[in-house]
């Protein structure tokens, strides 16, 4: 290092040095240009635990780990501090015996009047407190994100699962509503459909919930009028309230408006809103739809009911997960996630939620969204009725279904048989199914993807590689309704993509179309068959992810009541449609029940072990 002679030079030396050695919280110290320590300040003392006589002359590379020193890096970090004037970093040093710390270091190149090289100073600073707590923090988040990742897992395993045996349920269910019966048997199967769909309705709120407390679930902004999409919910909730007669009035003012929302997800809202005033009302009550503007650009939607009313302590409870007020006073089903479900939702559409109520008097349930500039969007086409007819001298649609559920199978032949103009082929395996394709140029594709051999997916990637097969219509028939899975499905060419439980309209709605595919091909065979000229469709339930498991786990065995209570009246009334009905199919009754049979089995994987034991018998109680 360059010393000075001059006397004033010394004593502001010796100043400095005075100032130096007194800070504590940094080690401060010089290197001669050979990395040789010169100096050393008590806060290198007590951050490296050398004193001054142990340490200075030696090179400071006895603060570095022995893989360092192999490498040169207090060389290097010389090097580029001598020819950028300084080097900044954070990593592992060594105190006295080899104790690592995490050093926070700046070495700076000190350089006389001339601009020769003179020494460097070295400023580091002991942040290994930091890096603990960062590290702490990065391996909870790890954690965290697997636990996440396990959760979302079980979720979608679940889902498949419960949609599997309600697949046959709801489709067998179906195909006897449509047979000739009598009254009261109509309405023993009109209660298995009823408590077959309400179930699906729980499965899908909870993953709803799941998947908004994670963060995952899409939101789609876009102006939405609003008395189109009050309108379906009215339709949707007429026959319930009909059958308690029950008034549902709404007022047109201001209900021509467009709001900003997500159409699917606003729907949602005012469906399960108006379901609730229509479920907890009286017989005879009324329920009022109002609508008016509260504030600059914003929109309030009001849903009155003339019903039982809520306490005032019990209104902020209403949006917790899993409460249900009136589970004790009301045999009204429901797992009390809808409204839960609801406050989500209107957060995430910048919107709000509220409600007053009076006990005994009804409730008065709002929503509010801003107001969207922008064109009106077109009504959304109705569902067309079914249709069973067949056209005359028209061939034969092949489809070939890929399944290895042998109930599934047997559903699926019912719901083609009512199209005498449709053949069907089945592979229960994916690598039987490429070949079978190849061999029968089917019309169309039902595919599950859970296979014995290979996934769906791969059976899919295999037919659009394959010229001879590229064309041909894939419909994926699967009880995963996960989004990310349906995202990518449709992605790498499925035409569409429809959830388990079977929608039978919507799946003959899909042959129907496969059929008239084929036809305009036979007119003009120049004509384009690949999957890219259909519009790609999801017939997909609302999926999300779970919300606080912990604090509510205690909430989980009534969950896993409600759904046994519904699979129990599902199996009751089998039983009374088989004792009452000799003329039905008993084969269609054994199918639903060896499903609700399933089911039951199944809600046992949602109770945590310590709850098991409090798991509910099945069939109503």
């Amino acid at each position: 290092m360059q010393h000075h002679d001059d006397p004033a030079d010394r004593t502001l030396d010796d100043r400095f040095q005075l100032l130096v050695d007194a800070v504590s919280e940094y080690a401060i110290f010089m290197l001669e240009v050979d990395g040789t320590v010169a100096s050393w300040n008590s806060g290198a003392e007590r951050i490296k635990g050398y004193r001054a006589s142990e340490i200075i002359g030696q090179h400071f590379s006895v603060f570095y780990t022995a893989e360092d020193v192999a490498e040169d890096k207090p060389g290097r970090e010389l090097a580029a501090a001598a020819t950028h004037g300084e080097y900044r970093e954070e990593g592992w040093r060594l105190r006295k015996g080899g104790r690592p710390f995490w050093a926070n270091v700046v070495l700076t190149a000190i350089r006389d009047g001339r601009g020769r090289l003179t020494g460097y100073a070295k400023v580091t600073r002991d942040e290994t407190a930091r890096k603990v707590t960062e590290a702490a923090a990065h391996t909870a988040r790890v954690q965290a994100e697997a636990a996440n990742a396990a959760k979302d897992e079980f979720v979608s395993r679940i889902s498949h699962e419960l949609r599997t045996p309600l697949n046959a349920i709801l489709g067998f269910g179906q195909l006897l509503a449509m047979d000739d019966l009598t009254a009261e048997q109509r309405n023993n199967v009109s209660d298995i459909l009823t408590a077959g769909e309400h179930l699906l309705d729980l499965i899908d709120e909870v993953l709803d919930i799941s998947r908004m407390t994670n963060g995952t679930m899409r939101i789609a902004l876009e102006p939405v009028r609003l008395d189109e999409v009050t309108n379906e919910a009215i339709v949707m909730l007429r026959p319930l309230a009909d059958r308690r007669k029950i008034r549902i009035v709404a007022d047109s003012v201001e209900m021509a408006l467009h709001v900003a929302a997500d159409r699917q997800r606003l729907k949602q809202v005012i469906v399960n809103l108006l379901s609730n005033a229509v479920k907890f009302n009286r017989d005879g009550g009324s329920v009022h739809i109002g609508c008016e503007l509260v504030a600059a650009r914003r929109v309030r939607l009001r849903i009155v009911d003339s019903g039982i009313g809520i306490a005032a302590d019990d209104i902020e409870k209403l949006f917790q997960p899993f409460e249900r007020l009136s589970a004790g006073q009301s045999d009204v089903q429901g797992t009390g996630l809808g409204l839960a479900l609801t406050r989500h939702l209107m957060t995430a559409m910048s919107g709000e939620v509220g409600v007053t109520s009076v006990v005994g008097d009804g409730s008065s349930f709002w929503i509010e969204l801003p107001v969207a500039d922008g064109v009106p969007i077109a009504p959304r086409s109705r569902r067309r009725a079914w249709d069973t007819t067949v056209t005359a001298g028209v061939e034969p649609v092949l489809v070939l279904y890929v399944e290895d559920n042998v109930s599934n199978v047997r559903l699926v032949e019912r719901v083609l048989a009512r199209r005498s103009n449709t053949s069907l082929l089945v592979a229960m395996r994916g690598r039987l199914a490429v070949e079978m394709a190849v061999e029968h140029r089917p019309d169309l594709v039902l595919l599950d993807l859970h296979l014995p051999d290979v996934s769906g997916e791969v059976v899919l990637q295999a037919l659009r590689a394959d010229p001879r097969t590229s064309n041909i219509p894939v419909a994926v028939l699967s009880a995963d309704a996960m989004p990310e899975r349906v995202r990518r499905l449709i992605a790498e060419g499925a035409s569409h993509y429809l959830t388990k439980p079977l929608d039978i309209e919507r799946l003959l709605a899909v042959v129907d179309e496969a059929g008239a595919l084929r036809n305009a091909r036979v007119a003009d065979p120049a004509a384009p068959a690949a999957p890219g000229e259909h519009s790609p469709t999801v017939t997909a339930g609302v999926v999300s992810a779970a919300a606080g498991a912990d604090e509510r786990a205690a909430q989980i065995p009534r969950f896993v009541h409600d759904m046994n209570n519904l699979l129990g009246i599902i199996s009751n009334f089998c039983t009374l449609l088989q004792e009452e009905a000799a003329e039905l199919s008993r084969t269609d009754l054994e199918q639903i029940r060896t499903a609700a049979t399933r089911a039951i089995s199944l809600t046992g994987e949602l109770l945590p072990p310590t709850t098991a034991a409090l798991r509910p018998g099945p069939g109503p109680t």
